[in-house]
């Protein structure tokens, strides 16, 4: 379990993540729980030396309120952050 704080248009929002499933190379499931509710699914399928990673996140802000303003913004950050993620590991990859 971690618990980190995000924060957005001068707002904090704390948000604990915990793992559920992980399989090395295979296979990883974290659930969220805070403003944020939800949870992340990652899969790696292996293809004759190449691989495809496959990422599904299923999310609920809980105050609609602000639930509508964060909801763009949680998903262009998400998508930043998995195009930065697989940058690294793509470098990792080839430079191991």
């Amino acid at each position: 379990r971690v618990q980190v704080v995000y924060e957005m248009m001068g707002m904090d929002f704390d948000i604990e993540f915990t793992q559920l499933i992980y399989e090395f190379a295979k296979t990883s499931q974290i659930e969220m729980k805070g403003i944020l509710d939800g949870i992340s699914y990652v899969e790696l399928h292996p293809d004759n030396g190449n691989g495809n990673l496959s990422f599904d996140f299923h999310y609920d802000i809980k105050n609609l309120r602000i639930g509508r303003l964060l909801e763009r913004m949680v998903r262009k950050k998400t998508i930043k952050n998995l195009e930065s993620s697989l940058s690294n590991l793509k470098y990792l990859i080839e430079n191991d």
